[in-house]
């Protein structure tokens, strides 16, 4: 860990609209947190042969939110809070006009919307994971199947929050109205030419911030086969291939931040390793070490992602319009940069070390888990030059004719031209590498039910952080209840 944490230290990511975070079902440390002294043991004085084990965990998992996640969906000033304002400039700190976002054509600069605003995203989770594995003794000895399924609801919340914010008017008299930058941000900033002919403006359709967004279902189900090449009192090794099948959900781009739970519906195939062996052994009880090691490759798929716009911040939300239109709202280029991609997630690495202290009826873990993904690969299926559309200058009237002016007239496009491939930022819709340390511990007490089936029940906990702002540092706590038979 150390090692590895010089490589992948201090590095920070901005002007993101897209965020994988680590799959639910992706968690060694909460699988096999006491579990493993249910699949590893060997029951010698069992009155029955023991081949089956069932563990359900329900549990509980939340992510720090701070600056630094903030950064993550913010415009690159190494800081989650940006100010919004008229005509930028070194004196009035404005990073962004707000006349690209909410479109009025009055050149008074008191009369424009204004606000500072700050980024603090927060993820939280809750549901239950099940566990089975089963020994079989054909067609040979130490083949075993097992199964995961995490059933999950995940909650996420933007805490995009204003302050000083200064409301635009735009229209005169009765049919007048009045935004502030949150309005822009919900999708209800919308003129028609029943307040302003000249100022029409559609309202924002995707990559909207409605604050607590919620989804859930199963996360995906990992299905292995495996063999125990090596199983006593006092070691085991063993090797196992699996599937994911992907049930999760799909990103839809409606809003930032949007909850995921699974690997987006991408198909994963993987191994695995894990192996173990007793360190110490007195009247009182031993100390095992447990090592493991998963491998899973998720295959490319299509997926419905919002754009950025190079070198421009927050691009994403300006104002635009399409070639030759008249008389026509303009629209936030979000609207039109949701495409349809090829994503392909890669590799993804997931390892264990624990050490175990077992008593006749008490077993305490304590562990460390390191999580390592590869950043995500994306290209474009489409040609967007083809939509022949362009960046609405401020000073455009929407009653004119929205076409490529020569020198000399009123700018009407941003830098008279329409967009093409070249300008879409396809990598803020890339997950970075993520790379997360997690220290974990568990305490569990166990049982015979009816003289017959050993059982367990524990609970544990573990904190994650991250090197870098494209995973979340988070707590999780759990209860656990495992039977064998």
């Amino acid at each position: 860990a150390l090692c590895a944490s010089s490589v992948f230290a201090d590095r920070s990511h901005s002007q993101k609209t897209f965020i994988t975070p680590r799959a639910v079902g992706v968690n060694k440390a909460m699988e096999q947190a006491a579990w493993h002294s249910h699949i590893y043991t060997k029951w010698h004085h069992a009155k029955k042969r023991i081949k089956s084990h069932v563990q359900v965990t329900p549990f509980y998992q939340f992510s720090d939110s701070d600056d630094n996640a903030g950064h993550y969906f913010g415009i690159g000033n190494n800081s989650s809070t940006f100010k919004i304002g008229a005509t930028p400039t070194s004196t009035n700190g404005f990073d962004i006009d707000s006349a690209f976002l909410i479109h009025e054509l009055n050149d008074n600069d008191t009369n424009k919307a204004k606000g500072k605003i700050n980024l603090s995203p927060d993820q939280d989770v809750w549901g239950a994971r099940f566990d089975y594995h089963q020994f079989f003794n054909s067609p040979f000895k130490g083949l075993f199947f097992k199964v995961s399924l995490p059933l999950v609801h995940v909650e996420n919340n933007i805490n995009m929050k204003f302050e000083d914010e200064e409301k635009v008017t735009i229209g005169t008299g009765g049919s007048s109205k009045s935004f502030a930058l949150a309005d822009f941000f919900k999708g209800n900033v919308k003129v028609d030419s029943a307040t302003s002919d000249e100022d029409l403006q559609d309202s924002l359709k995707n990559l909207k911030v409605d604050n607590r967004r919620s989804a859930g279902g199963v996360a995906d189900i990992d299905v292995g086969l495996g063999y125990m090449w090596h199983h006593d009192d006092k070691k085991f090794a063993n090797i196992s291939v699996f599937m994911t099948f992907p049930t999760g959900n799909k990103p839809r781009g409606e809003y930032l931040f949007e909850p995921i739970y699974g690997n987006n519906e991408h198909l994963g195939l993987g191994a695995s390793v894990d192996g173990g062996f007793q360190i110490w052994e007195g009247k009182k009880g031993k100390i095992k070490a447990n090592l493991g090691f998963n491998y899973k490759y998720l295959f490319e798929a299509s997926e419905t992602r919002v754009v950025g716009v190079k070198d421009i911040p927050f691009g994403h939300y300006y104002l635009a319009g399409k070639l030759d239109q008249k008389d026509k709202p303009l629209f936030p280029l979000a609207n039109v940069l949701a495409q349809s991609l090829r994503v392909k997630p890669g590799s993804q690495f997931d390892a264990l070390a624990n050490v175990s202290f077992q008593t006749k009826r008490f077993i305490i873990d304590a562990g460390y888990n390191a999580y390592w993904k590869d950043q995500e690969s994306a290209w474009l299926k489409g040609n967007f030059a083809d939509n022949n559309i362009g960046i609405a200058e401020k000073d455009y009237d929407t009653t004119e004719k929205f076409e490529v002016k020569g020198t000399g007239t009123a700018p009407v496009i941003r830098n008279n031209r329409t967009l093409t491939n070249d300008d879409l930022d396809i990598n803020a819709v890339k997950t970075p590498t993520q790379f997360t340390h997690k220290i974990y511990t568990s305490v569990g007490y166990k049982m015979n039910l009816n003289r017959r089936y050993p059982a367990s029940t524990s609970v544990g906990g573990s904190y994650e952080f991250a090197h870098d702002n494209s995973a979340f540092d988070q707590w999780a706590f759990w209860i656990k209840g495992a039977i064998s038979f």
